[in-house]
C-alpha cells in the first residue's frame, strides 16, 4: 500500500478492514464487486490504524484518549472484573546448562505459595522467588514448571479475563564454558555500550562466557530484552515497573532476598493499544546490571478453545527453551477437576 500524504497536512487518515467473516474463501456475493465492502458482513470489530498527518515538524505528546471507538477501550487493573485470574512467569537462565547439558533459557511459572512456605532471609531456595511490590508487601512464589516439557499448569476458564506479570530475572547469570574450553578473562562492553544495545536499539545482549584466572566461573551482568509473545489474545498493557533484583541467586534458582520494587517504568505511545507481543527489558541497562523489568499485560481468552502457546519472539530464545503451552477450557468442564482452577492467585503485588 502507498499513501501520498502531500496536500493532506491537518487531516486525519484511517484504514479500516472491510473483510467479511469468517475468512474461510467463499465467493463474493452475487452483485458485489472486488474491492467493494460486503457491509453485511463486516467483522464486529474491524481494524483500524489512524494517521494524524502534520502541517509541518511538530513536537507535540499525544494522549490515548479514554473511548478510542466503540470497539477499543483502555483498561486499567481497576477496570478488570473482579474476578480475574493472575499469573506470574520469570523469564531466566539455567546457569548450568553447558555442563548438564541443559536449554540456557527457561520460563518458569510460579505459584503463590505467601503464608504457605517458609523463608529464611539469607537463604535462597531452588524453585522459590520471593518479590516485594510498590505497596511494600511481599509475596512468595514457588516454581511449577521450568521447561517446555514439564505439565501444562496455566488452565484459563474460555471469555475470562487474566493478567499475566513476566518478571526480566536475566541478570548477573553465571555462564560456564564447555569442557576443555581455553581460561580467559573476558572483560564487560562500557555502559555506553549496553545502553546503546538496550535501550536505543531494544536488542537482546546475552552475559559472556568468563573465566577467572584459576579457571573457574566468574558472574558478569549483562541486560537480556525478550519479546513476549501471547497466542490466541490480543492484550492490553497494565504497567512496566523496575525492579532491584540483586536478590536473585541463579547459581541456587532463588532469592536470598526479596525482588524489590524500585521505580515506575514508561510504556511507550506505541504499547498502548492492543498487542500480541510486549518487550520485558532489564530495566537501568548500566552497570552494575543489577535491575529487571515486571511487565504486567491483561487479556480477554475468547475466540478458541484448546492448548495454545506463549514464548519469546526472538527465535533463538524460544528454541532454546522460553516456549511454553496454555490451555483454554469452557469454564464448566473446569469444574470437573479441581486442578484446572487458577494457580495464579488474586493478590500480587500491583
Amino acid at each position: 500500500m502507498l499513501i501520498n500524504f502531500r496536500g493532506r497536512g491537518g487531516q486525519s487518515l484511517q484504514l479500516v478492514s472491510t473483510a467479511g467473516q469468517p475468512f474461510n474463501g467463499e465467493p463474493l456475493p452475487e452483485g458485489t464487486k472486488p474491492g467493494q465492502p460486503n457491509l453485511p458482513g463486516l467483522l464486529p470489530e474491524p481494524a483500524v490504524m489512524q494517521f494524524r498527518v502534520s502541517r509541518g515538524p511538530v513536537t507535540d505528546s499525544f494522549t490515548l484518549p479514554t473511548t478510542v471507538s466503540s470497539s477499543f477501550v483502555p483498561i486499567t487493573h481497576d477496570t478488570l472484573p473482579k474476578d480475574h485470574e493472575h499469573r506470574l512467569v520469570v523469564l531466566t537462565q539455567n546457569p548450568n546448562y553447558n555442563e548438564m547439558k541443559m536449554l540456557p533459557f527457561e520460563l518458569w511459572e510460579m505459584k503463590d505459595v505467601t503464608g504457605k512456605h517458609k523463608v529464611t532471609l539469607g537463604e535462597a531456595e531452588d524453585g522459590i522467588i520471593q518479590i516485594k511490590g510498590p505497596d511494600g508487601k511481599t509475596k512468595t512464589y514457588r516454581r511449577q514448571s521450568r521447561i517446555f516439557a514439564d505439565t501444562v499448569n496455566f488452565f484459563v476458564a474460555y471469555d475470562s479475563w487474566e493478567q499475566w506479570r513476566f518478571p526480566n530475572l536475566n541478570a548477573n547469570i553465571p555462564k560456564k564454558p564447555p569442557m576443555g574450553a581455553p581460561s580467559a578473562t573476558v572483560e564487560p562492553p562500557s555502559s555506553d555500550y549496553w545502553r546503546t544495545i538496550s535501550e536505543l536499539w531494544s536488542m537482546p545482549s546475552i552475559s559472556a562466557n568468563t573465566l577467572s584466572r584459576d579457571g573457574l566461573p566468574t558472574f558478569i551482568r549483562a541486560p537480556v530484552t525478550h519479546p513476549m509473545h501471547v497466542h490466541l489474545v490480543e492484550f492490553q498493557v497494565l504497567d512496566r515497573d523496575v525492579y532491584d533484583i540483586s536478590g536473585f541467586n541463579p547459581g541456587k534458582g532463588g532469592t536470598d532476598r526479596p525482588v524489590t520494587f524500585k521505580k515506575h517504568g514508561v510504556i511507550d505511545p506505541n504499547e498502548r493499544g492492543r498487542k500480541d507481543t510486549i518487550r520485558v527489558g532489564p530495566g537501568e541497562a548500566i552497570p552494575p546490571f543489577d535491575t529487571g523489568e515486571i511487565v504486567s499485560i491483561a487479556a480477554r481468552f475468547t475466540g478458541g478453545t484448546g492448548q495454545f502457546m506463549y514464548h519469546c519472539h526472538l527465535i533463538g530464545h524460544e528454541d532454546e527453551g522460553m516456549m511454553r503451552p496454555f490451555a483454554v477450557m469452557p469454564a464448566e468442564v473446569m469444574k470437573l477437576d479441581p486442578t484446572m482452577e487458577g494457580h495464579g492467585g488474586h493478590a500480587m503485588p500491583m
